[in-house]
């Protein structure tokens, strides 16, 4: 689990791939732009894409974690269709 960096995040429910290791569906983290609309997906410095932490419960939390290739591939194929090639 990895603190969230400031700044304005949003989510973007992954349903339809292998859930996290509590069963349940990723969050990517997406950035917000001013006025509260997806601006893109959160990324490392490396091009990795970021999910909310979810507890046991299915609760996100604060802090992130990496999404595995399958849902980073997901992640970006709806990246390129809403914003273009990302």
């Amino acid at each position: 689990m990895t603190p969230l960096p400031p700044g304005r995040f949003g989510s973007l429910l992954m349903l339809g791939l292998p859930p996290d290791e509590f069963g349940w569906p990723y969050q990517a983290i997406t950035r917000l732009a001013p006025g509260g609309r997806t601006s893109g997906l959160y990324r490392d410095e490396y091009d990795g894409i970021w999910a909310w932490w979810n507890t046991p419960e299915g609760r996100p939390v604060p802090a992130m974690q990496r999404l595995p290739e399958e849902a980073q591939a997901a992640a970006r194929q709806w990246e390129a269709e809403r914003f273009g090639d990302a």
